[in-house]
């Protein structure tokens, strides 16, 4: 059961260290874009005290 949950954590580890060794710059401002949006809308919607 170890070995196959670490193949997977290979494999996932593996996958998105591939994507960002190749990503571009556009790839780039989008992945910057999404999490700046994210965050405003995680703070737009935060309880305020």
């Amino acid at each position: 059961m170890y070995q196959g949950f670490m193949y997977y954590m290979r494999w996932y580890r593996d996958f998105f260290v591939d994507g960002w060794n190749d990503m571009g710059p556009s790839e780039y401002g989008m992945l910057l874009l999404s999490i700046g949006v994210f965050g405003w809308i995680l703070m737009k919607n935060s309880v305020r005290r």
